[in-house]
Order: C-alpha cells, then structure tokens, then sequence
C-alpha cells in the first residue's frame, strides 16, 4: 500500500521547490508537485524552464535521481536549440553532406562524441571525428600538419640568462639538434619566457 503524502512536509513542492517548478504546467491535469512523493515511480510531464523543451519521466528519477532536462544535457537534439547547425554554424558549413548520407547538422548534438565526415576549407581530403573534438580545436590533420611544420620551421635566437644575443638558428629542431635538447623545451621556453640548457630563447624577428 502506497504512503499517503504529508502535504507541506514531504511532498516534492515542500522538499524539492527547484524541481517543483519544472512541473509541466498543463498535462497533468489536476495533480500537482504538492500531491506526490519525491520516491513516487509514477511518470508525469515536465518542461525545463531554460529550454522549454517537454518530456515525461518519472518523479524518482528526477528527485531522488537527480536527472536534468534531456535537452539541456544533450541527451536529445532539438533542432533550434542544442544542435549543431544552431550552436555552431561556421562549423557547420564543413559538413560533408556527400559521406554523411542521410544526415545533416541540424540531426546531431554539438557535444555529440560519435565521429562524423567533414569537409576541409582548403580543399584537402574528407576527414573523420567527432563534433565534441571539432569544438575543441581538432580540424583537417593535413592543414594541422601544414601548421606544425611552418612552426617548427621557424627561426629562434639563442640567448644568454642575461638575454644577450648568441645566435639563431633555422628552425627549433635545428636548434635542439645543435644544443641536445627537445623541441618542446624550446617551445615552451620560448612560450613561457623561461629557460632551457642554460639559455633563453625567443622567435627570431
């Protein structure tokens, strides 16, 4: 037998008033947050506050449970809202519509970890991964490739701890060739302003 509710006591408006007011307005018809539970499994309709987004679920889950709005926490698309042709649309223009077949940005999260085709803007070959990794800097390995090599072709002056001028070399591999040391601790020397094999280093202008 089900226990009675304790309105004002511990009903889910009285111990959850945060979640009470994502109660669905409209379809539930008469019941309320103040006539349940928080541990009921009865499913009832909510509408997140941020979002608008509608979906049924039930009480435990969300009070005991602590489950976010679908939406919100990208669970499901909703195309105007979380996917990736509204949250992200110049990056959406690199979508390879020829690979992806049947399948378009409007469809999938920007958060999403599955991998996808895209398209690169210098004209390389289609690439594979994932909208999350896109977001987060990863784009075309071949123009990532282009970038690290004009990088580390870049000529370095070599300095004294006093920041007098020693010399410069072509690249920092050329230089960590010479001195016995890596590139990175070129790299970050220069990037840090800090040191590495008793010298200071910095980009050669």
């Amino acid at each position: 037998m089900s226990r009675r509710v304790k309105k004002g006591i511990d009903d889910l408006e009285t111990l959850y008033p945060n979640l009470a007011k994502e109660w669905h307005p409209t379809l539930n018809g008469e019941l309320l947050p103040r006539d349940v539970l928080p541990g009921s499994n009865r499913k009832v309709y909510w509408k997140c506050p941020r979002c608008n987004y509608e979906w049924k679920a039930k009480i435990c889950n969300r009070a005991k449970g602590k489950r976010r709005c679908p939406c919100c926490s990208n669970k499901v698309v909703v195309k105007g809202v979380n996917d990736l042709a509204t949250t992200h649309p110049e990056l959406a223009k690199e979508w390879d519509y020829k690979k992806n077949i049947n399948l378009n940005p409007s469809q999938i999260s920007y958060s999403s970890s599955h991998k996808y085709w895209w398209v690169c803007s210098k004209g390389h070959e289609s690439y594979l991964t994932s909208p999350s990794h896109r977001i987060n800097g990863t784009g075309c390995p071949i123009c990532g490739n282009i970038r690290a090599g004009e990088k580390n072709s870049r000529m370095v002056d070599q300095l004294t701890l006093s920041g007098k001028y020693i010399k410069t070399f072509k690249s920092r591999k050329a230089a960590a060739e010479i001195c016995g040391l890596s590139t990175s601790a070129i790299s970050n020397a220069i990037r840090k302003g800090t040191t590495s094999g008793g010298y200071r280093w910095r980009h050669h202008n």
